[in-house]
């Protein structure tokens, strides 16, 4: 994505539930470094102009509520979620 004059890597992740942690708690260190060394390749092949910079955003999708719930069940509705934007979430 483009930003003004950043060039901008997101990582979106989602979760149907939070048994096991929060959305954002999944982009681990490991993870980092595969993205880092993925946008690396790219700017290898499509340099920056000259003034333009990047950066590494986490986009978190994450349920509100528990969809087992017996509301959901008896509705057959969605449940509701939250969207986190992490501008910056980490660097190289």
């Amino acid at each position: 994505m483009q930003d003004k004059r950043t060039l901008v890597f997101i990582e979106v992740r989602s979760r149907k539930n939070l048994n096991f942690g929060h959305t954002l708690e999944t982009v681990r260190l490991a993870k980092q470094k595969k993205l880092i060394k993925t946008a690396e390749y790219y700017l290898q092949h499509f340099p920056l102009s000259e003034g333009t910079g990047c950066r590494f955003d986490v986009l978190a999708i994450s349920p509100l509520i528990k969809p087992n719930t017996i509301k959901n069940l008896i509705t057959s509705q969605p449940y509701s979620t939250q969207v986190e934007w992490v501008k910056n979430a980490f660097s190289r």
